[in-house]
């Protein structure tokens, strides 16, 4: 299979990557909205994640992103399934750009919250929210700018062409974007989202073990679900911090690996180009295995035999100690006297 074809191929094989991970993306936050009504303490932090990641997975559909790694040169190429005007896939391109810098700095807000929880028994205080977005919102502008400076600024065209001929792939130019490593904005571009993606990976360090400490402290007066619940949220976060890591790890290592080749095939760079952008799909898929009634919900719908009523978050994140599922006795009353009823 020569690479034009491949290029074809990567148009519908993204395409249908990208679409899967917002379905699953999708199914999350409709679980969060309606099936996490009795952990409301909980529920903002799996919700800033959902919606992360249903934006990311969203724009990455409109993008449909191909990395092109060659002659020393890292090549963004927007393979659309539509053709949009020019103005529109450059919006897609960049807000696409600022999710990739945002699902890296959600995780740790979410540690943080959810070590206030369970340190102070209650949500945070409006301006730990306001501090912590703004400090996310903020570095992912300043990541989305250093991507618009590096592939649209300080796009080489000479250098893409020769590229894409040692590819022996024809694209459209206005698809075609990128710049030498060698280059100054790449350097800057590769250094601000390693340090980003480190201070984000220390942060999350911290706090998971100052949650941990916490969990230790408080576990006398924990209920056995509320650990079991605890357990489950701890699973998933960590899922959720390990999973940009995995996906921009991958990329670096294989950028080092083909950095110096010439030609060859695109096959590598298609693989590459998706472990790039499975974050919102291996979030979503661990977050609703984990958390067990996000699993039982998901399963049921799966297997024909959903029963809304059969579906119930067991937990009071406000007081850990306290279970929420025992019956009233006036419910008691009521199903005994149903059941005399029919006899």
């Amino acid at each position: 299979m020569g690479n034009q074809e491949v290029y074809y191929l990567h148009k519908w094989v993204m395409f249908t990557f990208d679409c899967l991970a917002f379905s699953v993306s999708m199914t999350l936050l409709y679980l969060v909205i309606k099936r996490s009504n009795k952990m409301p303490n909980i529920r903002p932090i799996l919700m800033a994640g959902a919606v992360v990641d249903c934006f990311f997975s969203l724009f990455n559909i409109g993008a449909n992103h191909l990395f092109i790694v060659s002659e020393k040169s890292l090549l963004l190429i927007t393979h659309p399934i539509w053709t949009p005007s020019q103005a529109f896939s450059d919006v897609v391109l960049l807000i696409s750009g600022f999710f990739v810098a945002l699902s890296w700095l959600t995780v740790p807000v979410q540690y943080n919250y959810r070590l206030y929880i369970i340190k102070h028994g209650q949500t945070p205080p409006w301006h730990f929210l306001f501090i912590h977005a703004a400090i996310a919102l903020t570095l992912s502008s300043i990541g989305c700018s250093l991507i618009h400076w590096v592939y649209y600024m300080n796009k080489d065209p000479a250098k893409l062409k020769m590229v894409l001929d040692e590819m022996n792939v024809t694209i459209p130019e206005n698809y075609t974007f990128g710049n030498q490593f060698e280059s100054r904005a790449m350097q800057i571009y590769f250094s601000y989202f390693a340090l980003m993606s480190t201070l984000a990976i220390v942060s999350i360090i911290i706090a998971d073990r100052k949650i941990r400490m916490s969990l230790r402290h408080k576990e006398s007066i924990m209920g056995k679900k509320t650990k079991k619940l605890q357990a489950e949220l701890s699973k998933a976060l960590f899922v959720m911090a390990i999973s940009p890591v995995f996906s921009s790890f991958s990329q670096i290592v294989y950028v080092c690996i083909a950095m110096n080749r010439k030609g060859g095939s695109l096959i590598p760079d298609l693989i590459s180009s998706m472990l790039s952008v499975s974050g919102p799909l291996i979030n979503s898929i661990t977050t609703i295995y984990f958390v067990r009634p996000y699993r039982v919900f998901f399963m049921q719908l799966v297997k024909g035999r959903f029963d809304s009523s059969s579906i119930e978050v067991y937990v009071n994140q406000t007081h850990p100690g306290t279970i929420t599922n025992r019956p009233h006795l006036s419910s008691v009353i009521m199903r005994t006297w149903s059941v005399s009823s029919t006899h």
